[in-house]
């Protein structure tokens, strides 16, 4: 019994990971830690345009359209769960989320970009797996 850490995107691939993390929570009896970053998008140009409270509520309001379903995923298997918005880098941020929560494992999904484009755009799965403090589950 632990916590799994399950970064979602919104994305098909992230909700492959949901639902998998789903049934192993269910199996072992673990609690699950929902978590979106999002970037910063408070960049020096942006701000001349918008002012922080509007970069800080747009930034919620793409974290939590990203996490809606895997929300509803989870509370519809009635397990135990907490959502976390955060922004910046997301590797970055999720490793440390990992460690501060003393997780027992993240389950994320890969986004399937292939060695090439993933070398060029770079690879959260990829960064994290190599970072991570826990062991760390891809779900194709």
């Amino acid at each position: 019994m632990g916590t799994l850490l399950i970064p979602t995107d919104g994305s098909q691939q992230a909700m492959k990971a949901v639902a998998f993390a789903i049934e192993t929570a269910k199996a072992f009896g673990d609690d699950l830690i929902l978590i979106n970053v999002q970037p910063n998008y408070e960049t020096s140009n942006v701000k001349r345009f918008v002012s922080a409270q509007q970069i800080r509520e747009y930034s919620d309001e793409l974290a939590t359209d990203a996490l809606k379903e895997a929300v509803s995923l989870v509370e519809s298997a009635g397990l135990s769960f907490q959502v976390m918005k955060k922004t910046g880098n997301a590797a970055k941020e999720i490793c440390e989320e990992a460690e501060q929560s003393g997780v027992r494992c993240i389950v994320m999904g890969s986004r399937g970009n292939g060695p090439i484009v993933g070398k060029i755009i770079g690879s959260v799965s990829y960064n994290v797996l190599h970072h991570a403090p826990c062991p760390v589950i891809i779900v194709p």
